[in-house]
């Protein structure tokens, strides 16, 4: 087998490149950043549950403005390490913003989010008319 060796100099020059295309490039390919929310739905509530690690209460906040449940929040780079000294990134940062529609009234006053270990919990109690009420069917 053949192996080619690169010169020191071209070899730096390379991978100099190499990072310098990576920055470029590797925000855009994997686009904006998209927490993972589970929905979950009970015969009397529904249930999200979003997974923010590295983000503290004071940075997500929720919205509910008529059938859209609206959660958004940031993650900034630490400002006390510099970015020049890692060889990659792979966390993104920045802000997020995701909206999801509701198919079934739910009672605004009762809403409660709860944010523990990196991970969100909204919980929407349904209103009392969207609660499916199972019916008996009798043999006639």
């Amino acid at each position: 087998m053949l192996l080619t060796r690169l010169a020191p100099e071209r070899a730096r020059a390379f991978e100099h490149f190499s990072k310098m295309m990576e920055e470029i490039f590797s925000n855009d390919l994997r686009g904006p950043w998209m927490p993972n929310v589970d929905v979950k739905e009970t015969d009397k509530e529904v249930i999200f549950i979003a997974e923010l690690p590295g983000l503290e209460q004071k940075d997500v906040e929720v919205e509910l403005n008529g059938d859209i449940l609206t959660i958004h929040g940031s993650r900034e780079f630490n400002k006390e390490e510099r970015k020049e000294d890692y060889v990659r990134i792979e966390r993104n940062y920045g802000s997020f913003h995701r909206s999801f529609t509701l198919e079934m009234p739910v009672k605004p006053d009762a809403i409660s989010a709860t944010f523990k270990n990196g991970v969100l919990t909204v919980t929407l109690p349904k209103v009392e008319g969207a609660i499916p009420k199972k019916i008996h069917v009798k043999q006639g």
